[in-house]
């Protein structure tokens, strides 16, 4: 008789403390470069400790001090000797973002043309990509430097991008989903930092203030964080000052606010790379793709129900989503008249195409049942439900004007949010019932993972991302 030999597991020691969480920021002081290097010398492995890749990527911001001073002669060069208008000419953005001064925490721009650039850059701050042949340069070396992509260039790239900050400028808290590598050029510029979320498919924008990018990022936040608020921190986890010369990593997902101290220019190399469920869905659609029956249009549910039973591990129905029959628009207003705020990009239910009132039109049994005793209910990965709290309150906070109470509360579904490039939802509803109503408690239950009996509730839980049979 033969015995396999069990399989250990190291199991945690009884209170013990959490591992400690990475540093936000870590500074370097080094001397100047050698003055003889030529430009390409600006990589990562000059300036980052040899165990950056392991130890800090993706992890923790890295402050280098004074490296690059002597390469700003030759970055003045190549970049039109710092002359905005020659450089506004010359990038490959279509237009020039310009920041209009505002007394709020929200950023103000508009997008010009080269010409009326260079009328407003003295007295405004702009954003604008680099010159191509930087950009070039830069893309080479500091994605070879780094190693990535390497074993395959079309699973990431990068962008050079210019910043010309008017002194007292501020760019408020933010995180974003790009590898950042900064070089403070001209001026200086103080940089406050705050810990994020890790690994983010999308930014985190508070100082926008548009709904449809509220719900967006609220979504991209909970995929693995269910407590994801739209906030950003109050006060800085540490800080530091960027002066010519001076460089700086920050990974994504990492908040920070920046003021401009001394007017002057910086540049940005921000690496945007494709994740490991983007090659494998990849490699996945083409070995579907090797069988006949996978490359036919959608044309029939039960089919490509018939399809997925072969693959394993989707469920047919939690990717299959029929459209509502009923279009309507939403006549109440949520928010009370604000000057600072823009009533189109606020009431969020006017762009909804789908909105079901759960009174009127499901019918809604007993309520707390414990999921548990309903064997065959399925839950959906890859539905997520918010409330509408979730996310217009930031709005309210921001405005300092509490939102109008009615007798409707509604929620937002959506399903397979993250399964595409344009992080769009296949499917999106707005669930409305009575406040404090039976649909509401309902509703509650199925978030907080209880639900009663369903009734004729059956196509309504498939919405929520539940199936019950039987």
């Amino acid at each position: 008789m033969s015995h396999k030999k069990r399989k250990t597991v190291d199991l945690p020691t009884p209170n013990a403390p959490p591992p400690s969480p990475p540093p936000v920021l870590k500074v370097t002081t080094i001397s100047p470069l050698d003055p003889s290097l030529p430009l390409e010398s600006l990589i990562p492995s000059n300036l980052l400790p040899v165990d950056f890749m392991s130890t800090d990527f993706n992890k923790s911001c890295h402050h280098i001090s004074g490296p690059s001073l002597h390469l700003l002669e030759t970055l003045r060069e190549m970049l039109s000797d710092y002359d905005l208008p020659t450089l506004f000419e010359n990038t490959p953005s279509p237009s020039i973002q310009v920041f209009l001064p505002t007394k709020s925490t929200t950023s103000d721009t508009i997008r010009v043309d080269p010409e009326t650039a260079s009328k407003l850059y003295k007295t405004h701050s702009t954003y604008c990509r680099g010159p191509s042949p930087l950009e070039s340069l830069f893309q080479s070396t500091f994605l070879k430097d780094l190693s990535l992509f390497n074993q395959n260039p079309s699973w990431g790239y990068s962008e050079l991008e210019t910043f010309y900050g008017i002194k007292n400028h501020v760019t408020n808290w933010h995180y974003d989903f790009q590898h950042n590598f900064t070089i403070q050029v001209s001026g200086s510029k103080k940089w406050e930092l705050g810990m994020g979320e890790e690994n983010v498919l999308l930014g985190c924008t508070p100082h926008f203030l548009e709904e449809s990018v509220v719900e967006g990022q609220v979504l991209n936040g909970r995929l693995s964080s269910p407590d994801f608020e739209f906030t950003p921190p109050t006060e800085p986890t540490d800080t530091c000052t960027l002066l010519p010369g001076d460089f700086l990593y920050f990974p994504p997902g990492m908040f920070h606010r920046v003021t401009t101290l001394q007017t002057g220019l910086s540049l940005n190399i921000s690496i945007i790379g494709k994740s490991y469920s983007d090659i494998y869905c990849d490699a996945l659609k083409g070995l579907l793709n090797k069988e006949k029956k996978w490359r036919e249009a959608v044309r029939d549910k039960d089919e490509f129900f018939r399809l997925c039973e072969g693959v394993g591990r989707v469920e047919g129905e939690w990717v299959w989503c029929e459209g509502g029959n009923e279009k309507r628009e939403e006549e109440e207003e949520e928010f009370e008249e604000d000057e600072d705020v823009d009533e189109e990009e606020v009431d969020y239910v006017k762009r909804d195409s789908q909105v079901f009132n759960i009174d009127e039109e499901f019918e809604v049994t007993r309520l707390g049942k414990d999921i548990t005793e309903i064997s065959n209910f399925i839950v959906n990965p890859i539905s997520m439900l918010l409330t509408e709290n979730d996310i217009t309150s930031y709005f309210s906070r921001l405005t300092k004007k509490p939102i109008k109470q009615t007798n409707i509360i509604k929620y937002v579904l959506n399903v397979n949010y993250a399964g595409n490039e344009n992080m769009e939802a296949c499917n999106r509803a707005v669930l409305e019932c009575e406040r404090g109503g039976e649909g509401e408690r309902f509703l509650e239950g199925v978030r907080k993972g209880r639900v009663g009996e369903y009734g004729k509730g059956r196509k309504w839980l498939w919405w929520l991302g539940g199936i019950v049979e039987g």
